[in-house]
């Protein structure tokens, strides 16, 4: 039964930025440093194509002991490729500190195809940076909860007081 995937929260004040993130510096830092400065707490983010110094991306199998439905294997490392999509959320852990959950699709040196989650506080910015469509939202977000389906932190939806 999927009732703890199926939730949503409207929000109709959302504000729009075209955020950049530095070569060299961790796309996860960056993000972070620009949030706080504009004091975002949740946001949607979409990546334009941008060559990464380094990547770090994970793929996930069945769990073979059945304590959850996945199971994350060991990162993949792809040096000077291309990032050519990709999607995150940003929000909160279950602790209610600063999480970026991220989703794309890599081409390497040698234009081979790769996807999966990536890990972007070891993944860096590469070639005249990293750019990103940013969608902030102000009283609604996302906070990682246990999910009763698949026995693992995923983000639920979540509203703040207006």
């Amino acid at each position: 039964m999927l009732t703890s995937r199926v939730q949503s929260e409207i929000d109709n004040h959302t504000q729009q930025y075209h955020l950049k993130i530095d070569e060299g510096e961790s796309i996860y830092e960056g993000l972070r440093a620009r949030f706080e400065s504009r004091l975002i707490q949740f946001c949607s983010l979409f990546f334009l194509p941008a060559n990464l110094q380094s990547a770090f991306y994970r793929t996930a199998s069945p769990d073979a002991t059945g304590k959850t439905i996945v199971r994350y294997g060991q990162a993949v490392v792809i040096e000077n490729g291309l990032l050519l999509s990709a999607n995150a959320v940003f929000g909160q852990n279950q602790s209610g500190q600063a999480l970026i959950h991220c989703h794309g699709c890599l081409v390497d040196a040698n234009g081979r195809m790769h996807g999966g989650h990536l890990d972007l506080q070891r993944t860096i910015a590469g070639r005249r940076g990293v750019q990103a469509w940013v969608t902030a939202t102000k009283f609604t977000g996302f906070r990682s909860q246990l999910d009763k389906t698949s026995n693992l932190f995923v983000f639920h939806p979540v509203r703040l007081a207006e």
